[in-house]
């Protein structure tokens, strides 16, 4: 048996829509900025003339050694001074 109110009575429900407004806006300003946060070296990709696939190349264990123009050598995203090189490798 459903409660009914009597007639002099006054029903109070909260109001959730713009709750929900605001929480579907959040979301969506996070899906957008959330890939501009992944952080990382800009690296020109060298270019060849005759490429060879390399199909072990995205495994996990796979290093990966990038030297820029001024001559910083990182492995990974890691800043790496070059007499270390040799020995992490």
């Amino acid at each position: 048996m459903a409660y009914k109110p009597k007639a002099g009575d006054v029903m109070s429900t909260p109001n959730v829509i713009p709750m929900a407004d605001i929480m579907l806006v959040l979301l969506i300003i996070f899906m957008v900025v959330t890939p501009m946060l992944q952080k990382g070296i800009s690296v020109d990709m060298a270019r060849v003339q005759n490429p060879i696939d390399m199909a072990d190349a995205d495994k996990e264990d796979a290093i990966v050694v990038a030297i820029t123009r001024s001559g910083d050598i990182f492995l990974g995203t890691t800043k790496t001074p070059k007499d270390q090189v040799t020995s992490i490798v």
